[in-house]
């Protein structure tokens, strides 16, 4: 299955379609189960706070430039806004038994006026898997699910893996470095070579698996300074980080396009 990601913004944009130099192509097996859950906008609802009571807006204010409101949150759907005088009549009874009356004159409302709901979105969540909704998806979440995949058929611990999505990783300041490069571009040129920067490693390792190389023929790789022979590289030491190096053997230019080193954790 090969899926197309848009080099602006790292999203999924088809499934075997036709590939544009607007997009890259990754190969994935046609079973691998990529999930994720997103979440998504079901219209709006009345914005309730922590104790399921409904909430209004009260205090609206109006920015005229933007016309955005800020406003209070309140529990009372109603807020008085005209009062009139009232004349009451107030007993009080001393501590030895006589009442005294008191005139007191009070407000008491006599208009409400109805608060406007507090609306917002009514947020869901839901499961989806790649085949079905792939726009949903980015190339991250695609590689992690794929080199996760990878892993978990060795008797590896850890994985170090890429397709070369930018130059961040590519040690461009190295001496013997002879190559183009850009994103998920990477040309090496004749006899020349590209390295990574030094990786940290999740745990310190003696021992490395190539579990996956999709390069030209031709093009030799190396860890820690050591050839790939048979896939595997066994150190005499364990080290906690590295550097990869991908060595064009050849006189033409040759392409490197991605990788998948497994590691075992030194206990």
């Amino acid at each position: 299955m090969k899926i197309l990601i848009n080099r602006q913004t790292d999203k999924v944009v088809g499934v075997n379609i036709p590939p544009t130099p607007f997009t890259i192509a990754l190969e994935i097996p046609d079973d691998l189960q990529v999930t994720k859950v997103v979440e998504y906008q079901d219209g709006t609802k009345h914005k309730k706070n922590d104790q399921d009571q409904p909430l209004y807006k009260d205090n609206v204010v109006v920015d005229p430039e933007t016309q955005e409101e800020t406003y209070d949150e309140v529990t009372e759907k109603s807020k008085a806004v005209e009062w009139e005088d009232k004349d009451i009549v107030e007993k009080h009874v001393g501590d030895d038994g006589t009442i005294t009356e008191v005139d007191r004159v009070i407000q008491v409302p006599t208009k409400f006026e109805e608060l406007d709901p507090v609306i917002v979105p009514n947020m869901l969540h839901k499961s989806v898997r790649l085949k079905e909704e792939p726009t949903e998806f980015t190339l991250d979440e695609i590689l992690n699910a794929k080199y996760l995949e990878v892993l978990n058929q060795t008797e590896m611990d850890y994985i170090l893996a890429d397709i070369f999505l930018s130059e961040d990783d590519i040690d461009l300041k190295d001496e013997s470095h002879k190559a183009n490069t850009g994103k998920a571009i990477v040309q090496i040129l004749p006899q020349g070579q590209v390295k990574t920067k030094n990786i940290q490693l999740a745990s310190a390792t003696d021992t490395f698996k190539l579990l996956e190389l999709n390069v030209d023929d031709g093009i030799e790789i190396y860890i820690a300074g050591k050839k790939f022979v048979d896939g595997i590289v066994d150190l005499s030491t364990p080290i906690e980080s590295c550097t990869i190096k991908f060595l064009n053997t050849t006189d033409k230019p040759k392409m490197a396009f991605s990788y998948a080193i497994g590691y075992k954790e030194v206990i």
